[in-house]
């Protein structure tokens, strides 16, 4: 009966000691030097404006996770959970965020403040149930007040990153991102030209999708734009007719699409329907389109179309076949495209722009008047 005793207790043992590897802090902080048992509180505070969820490896914007504080009177492990690990619990829980913790102790019945650091988690590359080096520890010592690299008199830097401190990189797409707000059509003629508001600042957004909507059909990608350009033309299609187009505008960071900003109904006809096709019509092979405006100067747009996902690439050539640049190059979802193409840089001219994809190429020009 000993013996079954001794054995059940080993697998107890056993079985608390893997729970309590599988719930370590992420970030811990170990009070040590505190012989007298003074009371000490670790605060954890958002300073970024926003934050982040790691839920299934998706990264969803959160109002969650904004503070928190802990306190003891003992030398002790402080432990703070990241939310890829942990949804709720009876640690304090941080998102993917900029956070502000402060030391504080208590001095005749009030807390005094004694060391702070930053700390930065913004990266996507902190999936959920990160491995175990995305742990870190920092000593609190009571005894000097400070923040310090553990086992070591050497302060802790009272700003750094997660990716600085272990084994994770730096990345910050796929981060949901914020909406664009204030979509308007504000053309009074020809093509449709779609605004909306945004800040300019590009951090944690690499760019817009635009979705178009024919007599109800379904939403298609009729085109995208970079983080910095804030408006987009359709071409193909044009203003004061009979037929309706819906239009919803996401912004993106990566692959990741943000919710659709508010939704925009334009009265419109078909035009050039060889070149352009009806969301109600299917492709069967790639389409190049004409380049909008031409002439231009020093910024057009060149729409292409995809009937399946491929490979795509766009090169634009001088007449002397000289190679100038590269504009789209890498694999492509099926469906609309656009690219802007600025030509700052070139002389007045006729340029050449060839389209390829698998099987498919496709010539057109483009002119350039300054």
């Amino acid at each position: 009966m000993k013996k079954i005793l001794l054995i059940f207790f080993v697998l107890f043992t056993n079985l608390l000691n893997a729970q309590e590897e599988v719930t370590a802090g992420e970030l811990m902080i170990n009070i040590i030097n505190n012989s007298t048992l003074k009371e000490v509180s670790v605060t954890f505070e958002l300073i970024s404006d926003f934050c982040w969820t790691a839920k299934n490896n998706i990264h969803d914007l959160t109002t969650s996770y904004y503070t928190s504080t802990v306190y003891t009177n003992s030398e002790e492990q402080l432990q703070f959970h990241g939310c890829w690990e942990v949804e709720s619990g009876s640690y304090p829980i941080f998102g993917l965020g900029l956070y502000k913790f402060t030391a504080n102790e208590k001095v005749n019945g009030q807390y005094e403040y004694k060391d702070h650091f930053y700390i930065d988690y913004r990266t996507s590359a902190i999936p959920e149930d990160c491995p175990a080096g995305c742990d870190y520890a920092i000593d609190f010592n009571v005894s000097s007040g400070t923040f310090k690299y553990v086992g070591s008199s050497v302060a802790f830097p009272e700003e750094t990153a997660i990716w600085n401190l272990v084994d994770i990189s730096l990345d910050k797409t796929e981060l949901e991102p914020l909406p664009p707000e204030d979509l308007v059509q504000t053309a009074t003629t020809g093509c449709p030209v779609l605004s909306w508001v945004h800040p300019i600042d590009c951090e944690y957004r690499t760019g817009y999708n635009i979705y178009r909507s024919i007599s109800g059909s379904n939403y298609v990608l009729v085109g995208s734009t970079a983080c910095s350009t804030n408006t987009f033309t359709d071409i193909g299609i044009q203003i004061n007719g009979g037929g309706t187009a819906n239009y919803k505008v996401k912004a993106k960071d990566g692959n990741r699409e943000s919710i659709s900003s508010n939704i925009v109904s334009v009265s419109i006809v078909a035009v050039d329907k060889k070149q352009f096709k009806l969301e109600n019509q299917l492709i069967s092979s790639p389409v190049l389109l004409q380049n909008y405006p031409n002439p231009f100067n020093p910024i057009t747009t060149i729409n292409y179309s995809v009937p399946s996902s491929q490979n795509v690439s766009i090169i634009i050539y001088d007449l002397l076949g000289k190679k100038v640049i590269e504009l789209v190059k890498g694999y492509k979802e099926a469906g609309d495209h656009s690219i802007e193409f600025d030509g700052s840089n070139l002389n007045t001219g006729v340029y050449i722009y060839v389209m390829r994809a698998d099987n498919f190429v496709q010539t057109k020009k483009l002119v350039l008047v300054k």
